[in-house]
């Protein structure tokens, strides 16, 4: 539930001149998540798993001739406001084809948005090494029913495809139960 989401977005991007998007929401609280669960933030290798000692969020940017993954290098060392311009840069640089082969490694899990196409369900393919990426479906009205009463809430599907020789189900639920939590609650990215 992305309602409360959006008015704490309005808000902010009532007082400044860089708009802050839902997507630097979502990457503030992936890196948020990943701080709180760092086997999420693992790869397999050989057949040893290691735990990332960094937080190194790739952000899937469409072009017009495929995909590419730059990373945001300590993302969760970031503010929303530094995420959000780090992802503004990276973007731009992608579609001028300006990215640099460190732009594009290092990355230690990645979110593809969708939202923009309004596709409501979808399952990512993991980028390797990596062990899980995050899918962000569009934002969409729902009628629920609050204490009785029906309420339009503004709702976004989200969805975690992980490897389990990494990750057991578990765990992926309770990251990803984590990730809702701060969408839900998006103050508590800010303080």
């Amino acid at each position: 539930d992305v309602t409360e989401l959006q008015v704490v977005r309005e808000k902010i991007n009532q007082s400044g001149a860089v708009k802050i998007t839902y997507n630097d929401f979502i990457l503030k609280a992936v890196a948020m998540a990943l701080k709180a669960y760092p086997a999420v933030n693992a790869s397999l290798v050989g057949q040893e798993i290691i735990e990332k000692g960094e937080i190194n969020v790739g952000l899937a940017v469409a072009l017009e001739d495929g995909l590419t993954v730059p990373v945001i290098k300590g993302a969760d060392q970031l503010s929303l406001r530094e995420l959000s311009a780090t992802a503004r840069e990276l973007a731009s640089k992608a579609r001028k084809g300006g990215l640099t082969l460190a732009d594009l490694s290092g990355g230690t899990f990645t979110v593809s948005n969708l939202g923009a196409y309004d596709i409501v369900s979808f399952n990512p393919i993991i980028n390797q090494p990596e062990a899980a990426i995050l899918g962000v479906c569009s934002i969409e009205e729902e009628l629920k029913m609050v204490q009785g009463s029906i309420v339009v809430k503004k709702m976004m599907g989200l969805s975690l495809t992980f490897d389990h020789r990494i990750i057991d189900g578990a765990v992926g639920a309770i990251f990803l139960k984590k990730i809702k939590e701060l969408l839900e609650n998006p103050l508590d990215m800010l303080i």
